[in-house]
């Protein structure tokens, strides 16, 4: 299991003016404390997306607690929203706010769920990070961000996916890892433009049948799982790096083949 890190880069943004935090902090009127309680570089950082022209807001390293359902509601420009780091155990629903968003990360917070309605207005999301929270499900919603790229959500507590889940037709690299995740929806099989998969340390037994339409994936990870059934790798053209607890493979290029399901 990964360790908490100490810190992420944090981007500094232009140093704000005095007359411009007053103006902000105006705007925010009943987060006027959180606002207060901020860095002056996270200060910084919220004013340049509120009233200035950046498209980035980072916010990593800061023991934040709650993001104020106001803020994002002011930030309908923004690209990219960084808070890595941090104290979260939920978001607001006016994450939703943010249809220009493109880049999320929530990596090394607590979130134990997401926002369902907010995560599926997130339409132009291309990069989701998640990893290392307290997450035991997602919700189906998430389903709906087709234009996903990135998804990591590794050292969690997921046991399932959303039986949706292979709506997600773009996406290339997924990060499982860590959970507890005991079987995969029959739809996964869909994730026709995946190339790296993680789903090492986790309770899977078998594999749905779908899994064999996976064929651009280049990576594979399937150790520490309780997969029972062999197969070669050769049914995946283009797979390079396998990695499986399977002691009678002479190379990593073997794979235990692990298909099931009816």
């Amino acid at each position: 299991m990964a360790e908490r890190r100490g810190s992420f880069f944090t981007s500094k943004p232009p140093t704000a003016t005095r007359s411009q935090i007053d103006r902000v902090s105006e705007m925010l009127k009943g987060d006027k404390k959180w606002f207060g309680a901020l860095s002056a570089e996270q200060q910084n950082a919220v004013v340049a997306v509120m009233i200035g022209d950046e498209k980035k807001c980072d916010l990593n390293n800061g023991e934040l607690k709650a993001v104020p359902k106001g803020f994002l509601m002011l930030c309908p420009g923004v690209e990219s929203l960084e808070l890595q780091n941090n104290e979260l155990t939920e978001l607001p629903d006016t994450l939703g706010a943010l249809a220009n968003l493109r880049t999320l990360r929530l990596s090394f917070n607590k979130l134990t769920k997401l926002p369902s309605e907010g995560t599926q207005m997130l339409g132009n999301l291309q990069t989701l990070q998640l990893y290392d929270n307290a997450l035991s499900r997602l919700p189906d919603s998430v389903c709906a961000l087709t234009q996903l790229k990135h998804l990591s959500v590794g050292v969690n507590k997921l046991g399932t996916l959303p039986e949706q889940f292979g709506r997600l037709v773009n996406l290339k690299e997924l990060y499982l890892d860590f959970n507890a995740i005991s079987r995969l929806p029959e739809s996964f099989g869909y994730l026709a433009s995946l190339e790296l998969l993680f789903l090492n340390n986790n309770k899977l037994t078998q594999l749905p049948r779908s899994f064999i339409r996976l064929q651009k994936l280049r990576k594979l990870n399937l150790q520490r799982n309780d997969l029972q059934v062999m197969l070669e790798v050769s049914a995946f053209d283009g797979l390079t790096d396998v990695y499986v607890d399977d002691p009678g493979s002479r190379t990593n290029r073997l794979l235990s083949k692990v298909f099931g399901g009816s």
